[in-house]
């Protein structure tokens, strides 16, 4: 095995040829505002997303997620952390579950990665009132919430893991209507 790059990610070259990016694994968390009947998501840059034909801006909205990046971290405390931080909401009060009992792995052909897709069911008022720009370490983070109406007629998913946590929870709304 050669180490191709050592940095935030790291990249290697495995026996075989094939080169493989090592990455922490991750959360994303579907946080449902039953009150409101919309879902949290957080737009902001990621340059990785910027394409001049698709995304000339790099601009995505996407689920609250983060990665474990800290010691000591367990699912439902980086859930927790990154929803306060991402979209200022306060899950401490609530239960968070597991949409799939295993980590969905990101891209199986390049990248360790995997991640955990959660759901929790909140109300109003444990919503931070101040609309402000959220985000740590230099991330300019705008929440928006989006109705489940759009979601099931308008939305198109950027991320993958986003789109599977999104399935599921229409299906399960569907069963309770």
């Amino acid at each position: 095995m050669e180490v191709l790059h050592d940095g935030f990610l790291r990249v290697i070259r495995a026996a075989n040829g094939h080169e493989v990016i090592e990455a922490t694994d991750s959360v994303v968390i579907l946080i449902y505002v039953a009150n409101w009947d919309c879902v949290a998501f957080v737009k902001q840059f990621r340059i990785a997303a910027k394409n001049s034909d698709y995304n000339p801006t790099g601009e995505v909205l996407e689920l609250p997620a983060g990665r474990f990046d800290e010691e000591g971290l367990t699912i439902e405390s980086l859930a927790r952390k990154e929803a306060l931080e991402e979209v200022g909401i306060d899950l401490t009060n609530y239960e968070i579950h597991k949409i799939y009992p295993d980590p969905l792995t990101v891209c199986a052909g390049i990248l360790t990665e995997r991640t955990w897709l959660l759901y929790a069911e909140v109300l109003s008022f444990d919503v931070d009132k101040d609309d402000r720009v959220y985000g740590v370490d230099g991330e300019q983070i705008e929440r928006v919430f989006l109705p489940v109406n759009y979601l099931r007629e308008d939305f198109a998913p950027q991320a993958m893991s986003d789109a599977a946590a999104i399935n599921w929870f229409l299906r399960i709304k569907r069963k309770e209507e």
